[in-house]
């Protein structure tokens, strides 16, 4: 059987924009890299299956944004686009309830909502400016790094790297839909970079890119709120540069979690204990340089991780008993890889 992954990429130096592989099911190959769309540095992307449209983050001739592509004969075309002048946002994600699409900008500090429509038409209704700093060198200004819906899809959550924040919006039936209810404060340097749910709805996981740590929140639904149960590191012992921490994954059946490091080019497999609570299984070399994303296929038995600095995929086969990774002896070339979208 074969899937397909979407990569993201720089457009800094050879990639030209975003590309298509195919993934072996039974063997974990990878196979078949192809350009479907042409785009300056898709750093990020999310799609709307329903009506064939991918959102991707944009930035061209010192414009930033996003742009929505339509597929036509195997190709992505561009339909709609949404940019202003200077950095792109770093995150997006797509509404279907309310047909909203949000964008987090690391460099200006804010939030974006733009409506679409069935036919990726963008039309931009919001910006939120994050205010505030922290103790870090990194931190001297908002950083937003992360936005998308909680898991029952009544809130908007954004990370902010900058201030070690995580907010959490209400959303309005208006044409400025988000409105501050709540800010969870993380400790001073974390780094807020990335946020997912465990699959029961209770348990959400944050993590620090400045630390290099994993804080475990649970979650009131009935006001977006959070409390911090516990924090640990993502890195092995000894392990001094903590700056790096990337992105995270969750298995559907909840039982295991994965965690990118940067800093030492690694993946960290945590158990999950029944309370959400997370301990420490595996550490496993990436494979390459700056492991910046990676996804579970569909099946959740192969890992695909891309590294941006080395130019390359690499698979890991997963244990569904104990969640650890055995890597797949292939190194498959994919310029400037920083998006795994299946």
């Amino acid at each position: 059987m074969e899937e397909f992954a979407l990569i993201g990429t720089y457009t800094r130096n050879t990639s030209e924009g975003l590309y298509q592989v195919m993934l072996d099911t039974t063997t974990g190959l990878l196979s078949d890299r192809y350009l479907v769309a042409e785009i300056g540095s898709p750093t990020y992307l999310t799609k709307d299956d329903i009506h064939q449209i991918i959102y991707a983050i944009v930035n061209e001739n010192n414009h930033g944004g996003i742009v929505a592509l339509a597929e036509n004969k195997g190709h992505w075309e561009r339909v709609s686009e949404s940019v202003t002048p200077g950095a792109s946002p770093c995150y997006v994600a797509f509404d279907k309830e309310r047909m909203l699409v949000y964008t987090a900008n690391y460099h200006k500090g804010t939030v974006d909502v733009y409506r679409t429509n069935i036919k990726g038409q963008l039309t931009h209704l919001q910006t939120i400016q994050h205010k505030g700093s922290s103790i870090h060198t990194n931190q001297q200004a908002p950083h937003a790094h992360y936005v998308d819906l909680s898991i029952d899809r009544q809130y908007v959550l954004a990370c902010d790297l900058g201030t070690d924040e995580i907010y959490t919006y209400q959303i309005n039936d208006t044409d400025q839909p988000l409105e501050v209810l709540h800010v969870f404060k993380t400790p001073a340097g974390f780094g807020p970079r990335h946020l997912l749910f465990h699959p029961n709805g209770h348990v959400a996981y944050v993590f620090g890119e400045l630390s290099s740590e994993i804080m475990v929140l649970t979650y009131q639904a009935e006001s977006g709120t959070f409390k911090a149960v516990q924090t640990i590191s993502t890195l092995p012992a000894g392990v001094e540069h903590t700056e790096g921490g990337a992105a995270l994954r969750i298995t559907h059946d909840g039982r295991f979690l994965y965690a990118s490091n940067r800093a030492d080019h690694t993946l960290a497999i945590f158990s999950v204990e029944d309370d959400g609570r997370l301990t420490l299984s595996q550490h496993i070399k990436s494979g390459g340089q700056t492991p910046r994303d990676f996804n579970l296929d569909p099946s959740q038995q192969w890992l695909i991780v891309a590294h941006q600095d080395s130019g390359h995929l690499t698979v890991f086969e997963r244990d569904d008993k104990t969640g650890h990774l055995r890597q797949v002896p292939q190194s498959f070339f994919v310029p400037e890889g920083v998006c795994v979208c299946f």
